[in-house]
C-alpha cells in the first residue's frame, strides 16, 4: 500500500498576539474577512504546543492565528517568516476586563499566564495580580521580538488602520472593500456590572511604578485625581436585641478592622445590653430604643452613623469574621455598578467551633441575589442608602421578625440596584463527609457564625406564636409583601397570567368573608399546567373594594387582610385569635384593600384577566369564564413565544 507522503508544516502568515482582553476574538473575525483566514487561539492555546503546533500548521488552512497564548513562542522556526502584530490597549481598560471575567475561573488560562508571570500566584490582591500580568505580558512579547520587524497596533484606532500598515508589507494585495469587513465591536463582551480600575486600588508601590512605566512607553496617560494617603470613611451598624453575649464577642471584631465609628443599636433589650455597653461603650455610639422592628432599628442606626462612604450591616445574632472589612473593601472598590456585597449567613445550626473566625480567603465566588438584602452581614456603599431606608409602614413598624430585609431588596431592585453575595455552604452538606467526618464546606469565602437571635425565645413569650409562625408578625408581613411587591414577590401569584377578583363590600362581614373565601377556594383549584410546575395554583389575586363600607367593615377588613388564605390563626390588637366554629363565618383569606371610586383603579397592570364580584355566584362565574380564557390565552401565547397576552376584563355575565 502506498503511504501517503508526510506533509510539512505550513508557515503563517500572519500572528496576532497580546495581553488577553485586547480583542483578539474580533480581530481574528476581522482578519479572515478581509481575506487572511484567521483562527481565533486555533494555533496557540494552553492545550500543548510543539507538536501539536506541528499538527495544526499542517492540517489546517489557516494562514493567520488571533491569541494572547501565542506570546511565549514567537521565536519558534516554524513561525520565523510570519508578520506579527503587537495588540495593545489601555491598561485601565484590560484590567477593568478581566475584573468583569476573571480567568481565575479558567484555571487553565490562569496556569498558562502565571507560567510566564512567576509573581501573580505569589501576589495577594486580585488587582495587583491583573496588573503585574498587564506588565508582564506585554514585556515577554517585546522580548520575543527584540530585533524583529513587527507592529505594534493600539486597538482603539480604526482596524482598517491595521489593514493599511499589513498592505504596506505585502501581506495584502490591496484595502477590501469597507461594505464587506466584519464590524461587530462588542464581540465576545463579558459582563453585566461595569468595574473601575484606577491606581489607588494596588497595593504594591512597585507594580504600580512598572505599570506607570510601560504607560508611558505606549503613550497611555492616566486622567485621574492624585492618589490620596486617606481610605474611605467606614462606618458599622450593629442592631442588636437580647444578644448580650455575642455582642460582647462582635465588638473587639469591629474594634480590630479598619472602622472610623462603631454604632450599636440597642432595640429594646431586656437581657442587660443596656448594662453591658455602658460598662464597656467607650468609643461607641450607642443609641438605645424601644423595638419597633429590626427595619426601623437599622433605619436609626443608619440615621446616626450620618456621613459614611462604606458601612457595614451587622445582626445581633451574626459573628463577623477578623479581616472580612478589607475583603469585602478589595472587592467592592472596583465594581461600581454593585450596591454592596453580603455574606450568606443562613444557617442556624453553625456551631461556634465550625465558623469561620478570620476570613483567609478572597472573594471569588459571588452571586446575585433577588430577595434578601443581606443587611444580617454585609458591607454596603454609601448610595444604597440615598434616598432609602427599612419600611416602617404597616407590619414592619412593630415587633416581630423577618421580612424586613426582602422589602429593602425589592426596593433596591425596582432601582435598579445590583447585589452580590459571598457564597457559603453553611445550608448545604458537607461535601466528602464520610465515617460521620465532615469534609470541606462545598462554599465560598466564609463560613459565617450565627445563632438563633436572643429576640426568637422573648418574641414567642411575649407573643404566644413563634415569631415565623402562623398568625405572627412574619406572616403579615410577607403577605404584605405580595400586596405591595407583586413584581418580586409573587406568592400565590407565581408567573403569568394571573386573575385578579374584585369583591364589592356586602351589608355583613359575615357575606364578605364568604364570597372572599369563596373565590380563594375556587381561584386556588387552578392549578399550572407547565412541566415542573408542581401543580402550582395559577397566579390569582383578591382585592376587597371598601368605598362604600362602614366603619365596622373597614376596621374588620384593616384587622385581617394581612394572613395566608390557609391560616387558622390571627393576632389582633396583641390578642390571638384562632379559627373556631364561633368565627369562621367571619375568617377570610388575604386580601388587598381598595378605596378608590372606580374598582378598576387598583388593579396591578402585569396582570393578565380580571373581573368584578358581588356574590358567591359571581364568583363562580368569572372563574368557570377565566378557565377557559386562560386557555386560550396559554395556547395563543405558545404559538407566538415571547408576546405578553393583552390585560383583559372578563364578566361573571357572560356565558
Amino acid at each position: 500500500m502506498k503511504r501517503n507522503k508526510e506533509r510539512k508544516p505550513r508557515p503563517l502568515d500572519l500572528i496576532l498576539t497580546c495581553t488577553g482582553r485586547t480583542a483578539s476574538g474580533f480581530y481574528a473575525q476581522f482578519m479572515t474577512s478581509a481575506g487572511v483566514p484567521c483562527g481565533h487561539e486555533k494555533i496557540f492555546n494552553p492545550y500543548g504546543y510543539e507538536n501539536a503546533l506541528k499538527r495544526r500548521l499542517k492540517m489546517s488552512r489557516l494562514r493567520a492565528d488571533s491569541s494572547w497564548e501565542a506570546a511565549p513562542w514567537l521565536n519558534s522556526e516554524l513561525l520565523a517568516g510570519a508578520q506579527v502584530v503587537h495588540l495593545i490597549r489601555h491598561p485601565k481598560a484590560t484590567i477593568e476586563s478581566w475584573m468583569k471575567f476573571p480567568t481565575e475561573r479558567a484555571p487553565v488560562y490562569w496556569d498558562y499566564a502565571a507560567a510566564y508571570c512567576p509573581r501573580m500566584d505569589e501576589l495577594e490582591h486580585p488587582i495587583d495580580r491583573y496588573a503585574h500580568r498587564y506588565v508582564e505580558w506585554n514585556r515577554l512579547i517585546e522580548r520575543e521580538l527584540e530585533g524583529r520587524d513587527h507592529i505594534r497596533f493600539d486597538i482603539a484606532r480604526e482596524p482598517r488602520e491595521l489593514l493599511a500598515l499589513l498592505v504596506e508589507r505585502s501581506l495584502l494585495s490591496a484595502l477590501p472593500p469597507a461594505g464587506r469587513l466584519y464590524d461587530n465591536r462588542h464581540h465576545n463582551r463579558h459582563g453585566n456590572v461595569p468595574m473601575r480600575f484606577s491606581l489607588d486600588l494596588l497595593h504594591d508601590a512597585q507594580i504600580r511604578a512598572d505599570l506607570l512605566a510601560i504607560s508611558a512607553d505606549y503613550g497611555y496617560t492616566w486622567d485621574e485625581p492624585p492618589i490620596t494617603i486617606t481610605g474611605p470613611v467606614i462606618k458599622a451598624v450593629v442592631t442588636t436585641m437580647d444578644n448580650v453575649e455575642l455582642l460582647a464577642l462582635q465588638v473587639p471584631v469591629l474594634r480590630s478592622e479598619p472602622i472610623d465609628e462603631i454604632v450599636i443599636v440597642n432595640n429594646g433589650s431586656q437581657d442587660g445590653t443596656r448594662e453591658w455597653l455602658d460598662a464597656n461603650g467607650e468609643g461607641l455610639t450607642v443609641v438605645h430604643r424601644e423595638n419597633h422592628g429590626a427595619g426601623p432599628g437599622r433605619n436609626a442606626g443608619l440615621d446616626a452613623a450620618g456621613e459614611f462612604d462604606y458601612v457595614l450591616m451587622l445582626d445581633g445574632g451574626v459573628l463577623p469574621a477578623y479581616e472580612s472589612i478589607d475583603k469585602m473593601l478589595t472587592y467592592l472598590q472596583p465594581r461600581v455598578g454593585v450596591c454592596g456585597i453580603g455574606v450568606e449567613v443562613q444557617d442556624l445550626r453553625t456551631d461556634l467551633s465550625a465558623a469561620w473566625l478570620r476570613w483567609t480567603e478572597h472573594i471569588s465566588r459571588t452571586y446575585v441575589n433577588r430577595c434578601l438584602s443581606h443587611t444580617a452581614y454585609g458591607l454596603f456603599r454609601r448610595d444604597a442608602w440615598d434616598g432609602f431606608r427599612f419600611c416602617e409602614e404597616g407590619p414592619f413598624g412593630r415587633p416581630g421578625w423577618g421580612a424586613d430585609d426582602n422589602e429593602m431588596r425589592y426596593q433596591w431592585l425596582a432601582a435598579g440596584k445590583v447585589l452580590h453575595v459571598v457564597t457559603c455552604g453553611c445550608r448545604l452538606p458537607y461535601f466528602g463527609a464520610k465515617d460521620g467526618q465532615p469534609g470541606r464546606c462545598v462554599g465560598g469565602s466564609v463560613h459565617a457564625y450565627r445563632r438563633q437571635s436572643g429576640s426568637w425565645a422573648r418574641l414567642k413569650r411575649e407573643t404566644g406564636i413563634a415569631p415565623w409562625g402562623e398568625g405572627s408578625v412574619y406572616e403579615q408581613r410577607c403577605v404584605w409583601l405580595q400586596h405591595h411587591w407583586p413584581q418580586f414577590d409573587l406568592g400565590e401569584q407565581r408567573d403569568h397570567p394571573w386573575m385578579t377578583v374584585v369583591i364589592q363590600a356586602q351589608p355583613t362581614i359575615e357575606e364578605t368573608a364568604a364570597i372572599v373565601q369563596r373565590a380563594h377556594v375556587l381561584l386556588h383549584r387552578q392549578k399550572l399546567a407547565q412541566p415542573g410546575s408542581g401543580r402550582l395554583p395559577r397566579p390569582y389575586s383578591v382585592i376587597l373594594w371598601l368605598r362604600d363600607a362602614d366603619e365596622t367593615m373597614i376596621q374588620w377588613a384593616q384587622e385581617r387582610h394581612l394572613r395566608r388564605h390557609y391560616g387558622t390563626t390571627i393576632t389582633v390588637n396583641g390578642e390571638i385569635l384562632r379559627k373556631t366554629q364561633q368565627n369562621e363565618a367571619r375568617w377570610a383569606g388575604d386580601f388587598r384593600l381598595s378605596f378608590a371610586d372606580d374598582w378598576r383603579a387598583d388593579l396591578n397592570r402585569r396582570g393578565f384577566f380580571y373581573g368584578y364580584a358581588e356574590s358567591e355566584e359571581d364568583v363562580r362565574a368569572l372563574v368557570h369564564v377565566y378557565h377557559r380564557a386562560h386557555h386560550r390565552a396559554h395556547n395563543d401565547l405558545n404559538k407566538r413565544p415571547g408576546k405578553r397576552a393583552r390585560m383583559r376584563e372578563i364578566s361573571c355575565r357572560t356565558s
